[in-house]
């Protein structure tokens, strides 16, 4: 589309960084709370079954997730799962709502 035409990484010709990813999960798998790298962003898609995405705004720190001193990075010391158990409908009563929605194959 029009609007993907110009892509400032070009200027960096051979000196570009990775671009391209491929990732693929069995059921039940998931990615951590992460920022996208050097500020890209992504197309996403479901061949089967469905991914839930759990979204907050740059501003909000989920909770039980810590950044690196810089910002670029964010961690958690508990797995996706056991986040989901502790945090979630905590979360969900504040005022601080992540945005949510489920991407169906």
């Amino acid at each position: 589309p029009d609007y993907f035409t110009e892509d400032f990484f070009n200027v960096f010709c051979k000196d570009r960084p990775d671009y391209r990813w491929i990732i693929i999960g069995p059921s039940r798998s998931g990615s951590t709370f992460h920022k996208d790298p050097n500020s890209t962003s992504a197309w996403n898609a479901v061949i089967t079954g469905s991914k839930k995405w759990i979204m907050y705004p740059p501003n909000i720190l989920p909770p039980g997730v810590f950044t690196s001193p810089d910002e670029a990075e964010v961690t958690a010391p508990v797995s996706l799962m056991e986040w989901y158990a502790n945090y979630y409908e905590k979360k969900q009563k504040s005022n601080q709502k992540p945005l949510e929605g489920i991407c169906h194959a």
